[in-house]
């Protein structure tokens, strides 16, 4: 695609993610967002307005698209993969239960997202699956680990390019709690994308990790619940996968 082309592309996916933003944020200021489908179409607005801004820096750079965002085929197998989405889990239920004992969790958003999603079922169930398990895992990967820390690495080096990355992760979460989840996860998910060589393991570890956390809000469960050694085990192979992966 020559230069031209690609800038109108790029102008296009950035106003249309800036008005996918903005009908995230007023839904998010109107009565719906009190309730589960509410939450959900807010979440599947906002991711959406993340992929398209982070398609929109792809089509800004002078790379194809899909090189842009980090979408290239993988360098390891399925069965690696599925050992980081398990490790994904395993650390943020870990993450959960020291923001509990910390007492950080308490009033924080993971604490209303938990109120809202409890019990849900149906169509809210369903939104809530789609708008906050599935769609964030790819809008969100999509800008930082995909866009984001590509041009920091580029800049800055890839160490470097992973933990700003996972800080521009954690503030956009806008809470202090879930922020630091993000962070810590972003840096995983992060070191995750470096040694695959492509984000698609990251996302769907991302979109593992969400499912997970909406399962334990509508239910009422978590991984850490009836086992926290369990949790505490799969973050650790997670771990020591990626080590030696990389």
């Amino acid at each position: 695609m020559s230069r031209v082309p690609r800038v109108r592309a790029a102008l296009l996916f950035t106003l249309s993610g800036l008005a996918f933003f903005a009908i995230a944020i007023a839904i998010g200021l109107s009565q719906l967002a009190a309730s589960a489908a509410g939450f959900g179409l807010a979440g599947l607005f906002t991711a959406a307005s993340l992929g398209l801004l982070a398609g929109a820096g792809g089509f800004a750079t002078r790379r194809p698209i899909r090189t842009a965002l980090g979408l290239d085929r993988s360098r390891l197998g399925g069965a690696w993969i599925v050992l980081f989405a398990l490790g994904t889990v395993g650390l943020s239920q870990c993450i959960d239960l020291a923001l509990r004992w910390g007492g950080l969790r308490d009033g924080s958003s993971l604490e209303a997202i938990d109120a809202i999603l409890c019990g849900a079922e149906g169509l809210p169930l369903l939104l809530s699956v789609i708008g906050i398990g599935i769609a964030p895992g790819i809008g969100e990967e999509l800008l930082f680990r995909g866009f984001i820390l590509r041009v920091l690495a580029r800049r800055f080096g890839t160490p470097a390019g992973v933990v700003l990355s996972a800080a521009l992760f954690a503030a956009a979460h806008l809470d202090p709690a879930q922020g630091i989840g993000a962070g810590l996860l972003g840096v995983y998910l992060g070191i995750v994308v470096v040694a695959t060589g492509s984000t698609r393991p990251a996302i769907v570890c991302h979109v593992a990790n969400n499912l997970a956390a909406v399962a334990g809000s509508v239910w009422g469960w978590g991984l850490l619940d009836p086992a926290p050694a369990g949790a505490l085990i799969l973050a650790l192979a997670g771990l020591a996968g990626l080590a030696a992966a990389g």
